[in-house]
């Protein structure tokens, strides 16, 4: 039964109990249990679908010649052959290399990551040392020139091993590929520079004239004789614009490189600064001023860099410098102060960059490091003082549009009619005394030193005349918005309205020597007849003798008490006697007179309970009046 149940067909359910048909295929004599117990066959029926770690370490399924077991031996003869290569990765990398590139390489995870550790070690010490030997030598030598060479081919080496290394040796290799790129872009900085020298030099030849370098502030040999030289022998330099278009096109490439960007500033500056117009002309017309600007941006906190881009800048636009340094003058020390100094270095060796240093905007950004540096950085301040004073020199007026005026139209009208009264040859421009009369016109009476002030303020070129748009600039702060009202507090203005009303007894609109007098001594100043008369001629300038409300506003702009003053001005005025003390039948007249709010009993009273210093109820110590006021 059992016979014919394995040979002729599929017996009963009951007669194949724990078995199935299935169980007797060759599967079974690979020792497939799990086949046996109706699991799919994904393990050991195919055992190309095992990885090389699985089989090592569950050992190979079956008998000697299975499948399982020649892959077993073939992988213990790979990574046997593997690691003797390693052994050696040192001398014969290219071993290695032979070894992990087959087609079929079935071994080990681990022995593949292992040897594939020692290749990209052996490659990365190779090509490291290479380039920290290229970059520490000098830029301009031939040491740095050799190696440079050496390196690149140390590098195309290593590319070759690329793809049998990890991938954390890849992207190393990588970067220092990066690296070998910007050591080669600053070599060829280098070499643009010593082109471009070539070229002057060239030219020089042809017509005949002279051109010398600047080494260190000396005067150098001829440029002849420093670079025909250094230029490969059988190479004649280019024209000038290829030379530029060369050196600018990659500084817009490399501009985010530090080393790079700061090897084509200085390569450019030589080209401007030494060998001539033509080069000079070619960087203006193809926007170096704006690229320079930009790399002093992006660098602006790496002293050497920010400093040959600024330096670059200097010699191509003192416009966008000026520009630049004013966008940075109240943030950025490092930039204003290299600013500052290009500016200097301009300014010390040609007038005419002088001129435009004054042109584009120098005084008024002198103006604002002053205001902001003074106290905070002494270096900036002194060379901000030092371009100061070299401006003094230049007559150039400013085209910096910082004397922005907005008046109302009728104001402009009054202030045009005024310039053009006093302007009566119709230059077009009115001196410091013409100024001053222009003052008295406006209700103003200035002293000399006022006046040469005033005249200071907006004379910035020094040319000694003031025009049309300084003029009314100066004016401006007299009109709308811009009165000697807006010098005082609301409060204060009240207080003054009130007072001047209070004393123009006759109510037309001025006052007189007397009515003064009583003004000034109840706002706490005393002072003597004299006095008054020489602050009415002061501030008089229709010569009337009386003091109109503009008048009386201008002087009292001049007379203004600190808050710290104002009880010792107090004081005085009721100390008539200068004795220290104030005598109480002062007091109560003197008040008296200033207002009748207070009856002669109250001023008494207020007098006595003011005492605390001593027993003298007839007199009060300036302790006691401060007391008083202080209530």
């Amino acid at each position: 039964a059992t016979s014919v149940g394995l040979l002729g067909g599929p017996p009963s359910a009951s007669r194949m109990v724990g078995l199935r048909v299935g169980s007797l295929s060759s599967s079974r004599l690979l020792g497939d249990v799990p086949a046996e117990c109706g699991k799919t066959r994904d393990d050991f029926s195919k055992p190309k679908d095992l990885t090389a770690d699985q089989l090592l370490s569950s050992g190979p399924k079956g008998g000697p010649g299975s499948p399982q077991d020649r892959r077993h031996k073939r992988i213990i003869r790979n990574q046997a052959s593997l690691l003797k290569a390693a052994r050696s990765v040192v001398e014969q990398p290219q071993k290695v290399r032979r070894a992990l590139t087959k087609e079929v390489l079935d071994v080990g995870e681990s022995c593949m990551q292992d040897v594939k550790g020692r290749l990209g070690k052996v490659i990365l010490d190779k090509v490291q040392h290479a380039f920290l030997e290229t970059s520490m030598s000098h830029t301009r030598s031939d040491m740095r020139k050799t190696r440079l060479k050496t390196l690149q081919q140390d590098v195309n080496w290593a590319a070759s091993y690329e793809s049998s290394c990890h991938d954390h040796t890849q992207s190393t290799l990588s970067f220092i590929t990066s690296g070998v790129e910007a050591l080669q872009a600053v070599e060829k900085a280098q070499a643009l520079k010593i082109e471009a020298r070539a070229a002057a030099a060239l030219e020089e030849e042809k017509s005949g004239e002279r051109v010398r370098a600047r080494v260190s502030g000396r005067r150098s040999p001829t440029v002849a004789e420093m670079d025909k030289s250094a230029m490969p022998d059988g190479q004649t330099p280019r024209e000038p614009e290829v030379i530029v278009s060369e050196a600018m096109e990659m500084l817009k490439s490399w501009k985010n490189h530090e080393e790079v960007a700061m090897a084509l500033c200085d390569a450019l500056l030589t080209m401007a600064e030494v060998c001539g117009e033509d080069f000079k002309e070619e960087m203006a017309r193809k926007g170096l001023g704006a690229l320079a600007s930009t790399v002093a941006d992006i660098w602006s906190h790496k002293t050497d860099v920010c400093r040959s881009a600024l330096r670059l800048l200097s010699v191509a636009s003192i416009e966008l410098l000026i520009s630049l340094l004013m966008e940075h003058v109240g943030e950025n020390a490092l930039v204003t102060y290299i600013g500052l100094e290009a500016l200097n270095k301009l300014a010390k060796e040609s007038n005419e960059d002088l001129d435009e240093i004054a042109k584009y905007g120098g005084r008024e950004l002198v103006e604002d490091v002053e205001t902001i540096w003074t106290t905070k950085d002494k270096m900036i301040h002194l060379h901000g003082l030092n371009l100061k004073r070299r401006l003094r020199k230049s007559k150039m007026k400013s085209l910096y549009p910082r004397m922005e005026v907005t008046l109302p139209p009728d104001d402009v009208i009054r202030i045009r009619g005024c310039f053009e009264a006093i302007d009566v040859d119709g230059s077009g421009e009115i001196d410091e005394e013409e100024l001053g009369i222009a003052f008295q016109m406006m209700g103003m009476k200035l002293d000399k030193k006022e006046l040469h002030q005033a005249f200071l303020e907006v004379d910035l070129d020094g040319s000694g005349s003031v025009e049309w748009p300084e003029f009314m600039f100066l004016m401006s702060k007299f009109g709308a918005g811009e009165s000697l009202e807006s010098k005082f507090t609301e409060e204060r203005l009240a207080e003054l309205r009130e007072v001047f009303s209070l004393f123009d007894d006759d109510g037309n609109g001025s006052l007189d020597a007397k009515e003064l007098s009583l003004v000034l001594r109840s706002v706490g100043l005393v002072p003597t007849e004299e006095e008054i008369m020489r602050m009415i001629d002061e501030v008089d300038a229709d010569g009337s003798q009386c003091i109109e409300w503009p008048e009386f506003l201008f002087l009292m702009s001049k007379n203004v008490v600190r808050p710290d003053e104002q009880h010792r001005f107090a004081f005085e005025f009721f100390d008539r006697e200068k004795e220290g003390k104030i005598q109480k039948a002062d007091f109560v007249r003197q008040m008296r007179q200033l207002s009748n709010d207070f009856s002669e009993e109250e001023l008494e009273e207020m007098f006595q309970e003011s005492k605390f210093e001593d027993g003298d109820s007839e007199q009060m110590t300036y302790k006691e009046f401060v007391k008083m006021m202080m209530r």
